[in-house]
């Protein structure tokens, strides 16, 4: 399984670096965990076809991880006569955020042959599995009571990678330990709701194979760097803060 780290920043996006969007290849499919901007323009840069990603997972409906679906969704069908067997699946933590994509596309005079993009709610627990790819939802608290976030867990054969999502402002309470208490894995985790020496208190202890920072402010690299470094150097696993269009093999 390959992470591709497609867009790492926080809130808005940067001169040099996109909003959350994370892709995921395994036993040749593709499969996107977050839609952040420009995501259709970070597809594109890899010489990807829109229609090969066929499967979109939404951690929550904060613009910064949905502001990118509906260009994503515009590329694909456009391209769609291309490759005329594809469909398009989006899992939305929220189903309410489906009518205005619907409509949206309208707006913008995007045909949609009929049964080929469907909505599925994400759900705590395992809601997805292919075969190939299995995903637990593990719900957050990271829109304080306003709606529904998640922590994702993504297992394949050779592999287990968490991605924690945007968590709790402050203290990282919500953090999915249950994701990991029995089997270890790679953690791809956010940095920037919750201060950094209380984020390595959390993760400290846990089964953690490797931790990969992301969603995280440039200021992190400009000015806390040296700081950053100095409180992770000592987590008893390999530390990584990334960068955008960085890739991560996930193995056993």
């Amino acid at each position: 399984m390959k992470l591709i780290t497609l867009g790492t920043a926080a809130g808005n996006s940067e001169r040099n670096r996109a909003n959350a969007a994370n892709l995921i290849i395994c036993g040749g499919k593709y499969y996107l965990i977050d839609a952040g901007e420009p995501v259709k323009a970070l597809l594109f840069s890899r010489g990807l076809a829109y229609t090969d990603v066929q499967k979109v997972f939404i951690s929550h409906c904060h613009e910064d991880h949905l502001g990118g679906l509906m260009g994503l969704l515009n590329c694909f069908f456009r391209e769609h006569r291309k490759a005329p067997e594809s469909d398009m699946t989006v899992y939305l933590p929220e189903m309410a955020a489906q009518y205005p994509i619907e409509e949206f596309m309208k707006v913008i005079h995007r045909d949609i042959p009929d049964g080929k993009l469907s909505f599925k709610p994400v759900e705590s627990g395992t809601f997805f599995d292919d075969g190939n790819l299995k995903i637990t939802a593990y719900p957050t608290d990271h829109l304080e009571g306003r709606g529904p976030s998640y922590s994702f867990l993504l297992e394949h054969e050779k592999g287990r990678l968490l991605i924690t999502g945007d968590l709790r402002w402050g203290d990282f309470g919500d953090f999915p330990y249950a994701a990991i208490a029995n089997e270890p894995a790679v953690c791809l985790c956010e940095a920037v709701h919750c201060p950094l020496e209380k984020v390595v208190d959390v993760v400290r202890d846990l089964p953690i194979k490797k931790l990969i920072f992301t969603h995280y402010k440039t200021s992190l690299l400009k000015q806390e760097y040296d700081t950053f470094l100095e409180k992770t150097k000592k987590l008893p696993y390999p530390v990584v803060l990334a960068t955008d269009d960085e890739e991560f093999i996930i193995k056993e």
